[in-house]
Parts: structure tokens; sequence; C-alpha cells
């Protein structure tokens, strides 16, 4: 390498007008660095491009494959948005339907609970009575298995009651136990309902349950699509970087060197200049 820029040195001292004692400048083009452009970003820049904006890496690099990545995050975000706005419109007519049939005439004013209460809605006919006799002192649990709060202290019985069927006295910490499972658990009067023979608006509720859950699962899934597309395309666009990209943004060395003639004599400085990385 050496040999061949002083040589090529010397072929430009004879053809050019040199002997004037003017100084040549000359770079010595055989190392293969010294063409070396940044004409692209780096790896680094075109994987954050991409992770931010699929296919922006690929298009930054000059890959006509950004096209795709793109067309699949437009995709990706409208089905996304698609979903969850029907899954939240269903969710309001569920609701609503829940407050206009079972609900109707439990309490005076809405009070929407949290999902798993809609999900009793669906499962049980009614909630039951809270305190089947609220003349006396305390609070009577309901006994109906069928409903919610039924359930609720069948539960409640199961898990505090050592005897199982026999019920402790009231007084005792067993019952208490169970009394305040029950009383943390169950439904009160304001939260109550009943489809009594609504059987059409029950099937319904539960119709338009399942397809709430559907499309916000569906939402959910095309949320980790969108992620995916967002990762492939930055991996994809780091590698391009390295492949198609420049092989350095800097050379490794510059190689400079002048040439002067002057009086029948020669002579030839060479100066490598090492880029030093700052602290």
């Amino acid at each position: 390498m050496w040999r061949g820029a002083l040589l090529s040195t010397l072929a430009l001292a004879l053809v050019s007008p040199a002997a004037s004692g003017q100084a040549i400048p000359y770079h010595d083009r055989s190392i293969p660095w010294a063409d070396s452009v940044a004409t692209g970003p780096s790896p680094g820049r075109a994987f954050l491009y991409s992770a931010l904006l699929p296919g922006l890496g690929q298009q930054r690099v000059g890959l006509e494959r950004w096209v795709p990545y793109v067309a699949f995050e437009f995709w990706g975000l409208a089905r996304y948005f698609d979903r969850r706005s029907r899954g939240r419109q269903f969710e309001r007519d569920y609701r609503d339907l829940a407050w206009a049939v079972a609900r109707r005439g439990t309490a005076t004013n809405r009070i929407d609970g949290e999902f798993w209460y809609y999900e009793a809605i669906g499962q049980y006919a009614a909630s039951g009575a809270f305190d089947v006799a609220p003349d006396r002192p305390g609070i009577q649990p309901e006994s109906r298995a069928d409903t919610y709060n039924g359930s609720i202290w069948a539960l409640a019985r199961d898990l505090h009651f050592p005897g199982g069927d026999e019920e402790p006295p009231e007084d005792s910490p067993e019952y208490q136990l169970a009394l305040d499972y029950y009383r943390e658990h169950a439904v009160g009067p304001a939260f109550a309902w009943s489809w009594g023979e609504n059987h059409i608006d029950r099937e319904t509720y539960r119709r338009r349950m399942r397809d709430s859950d559907e499309a916000l699962r569906s939402a959910t899934r095309t949320l980790g699509l969108i992620l995916a597309n967002h990762l492939v395309s930055a991996a994809d666009a780091l590698v391009a970087a390295r492949l198609h990209g420049p092989r350095s943004a800097e050379p490794p060395f510059k190689l400079e060197s002048t040439m002067e003639v002057r009086g029948g004599r020669t002579t030839w400085d060479a100066v490598v200049r090492i880029p030093w990385p700052r602290r």
C-alpha cells in the first residue's frame, strides 16, 4: 500500500507542472476507506427509526421493503381502534340493558358496578336479598342457592362452618366470620337485580357481553401484532443498515502527502492522521 502511494506520487510529479516549485497535495486513493461517505443512517439510528415507525429505517437505508411495514402499521392501528370502539359500544349496550330491565325498580340513581358484577348479572337470574329479614336485628343472609347472594352465603358457610350444613350459634366466632365474608362480597340493595320472566332480554345481555369481550380481546391481540411489527422492522433495519450502509462513517486514518521539486531536488512528505475519540 505504501509502495503504491509512493509510485502514484512520483507519477503525478512527472506529468504535472511540479517543476515550477509548487507543492502538490496528494491524498492516497488506494486506501479502501478514503471514499467512504455516510450516505445512510447508522445501524443504531436505523433501528431506532423503525422502532418508532416501522419502515422508516428501511426507507432511510434506501430499501423498497419499507412499504409493507408501513401498510401493516396503518392496518393494525385501524383494526385496533375499530375493535376497541366496538367493544366499548357493546359494553355500554349490556350495561344499559341491565339497568333498564334487570335492575329496573331496584334503585333510583344508577351506579355502574365493576366487571365481575355484570358477569354475575349474566350468570344468575337474580341477586337475591341482602337481608331477608330487615325487621330483625343484624343481617339475615339470603339462603336460596340459585341467587347470587345465596351462593355467597353458601361459600361463606363452607369456609367458616366446621360442621358443614350445621350452623353454629349466631354469636359464635365462626358465624361472625362467615357473616363478615357475606357482608363484604354480597350485593346490597343499590345493586340488586332480577331478570324475572325477561328471558329474551337476558340472552341478549349475554350475547352483548360475549361480543364485547371478543372485540376487546381482538383489540389486545392486534396491539400485540403492532408491537411485533415494530420489533421485526427495527431488527430488519439494523441488519439492512449493516449490510447496505457505508463501511465506516469516518475513515480509520487519513494519509496526506506533498511533493516538491526545487533545483533538481525532489522532496516528498507524508502525514498520517488518526482520529482520536474525545472522552
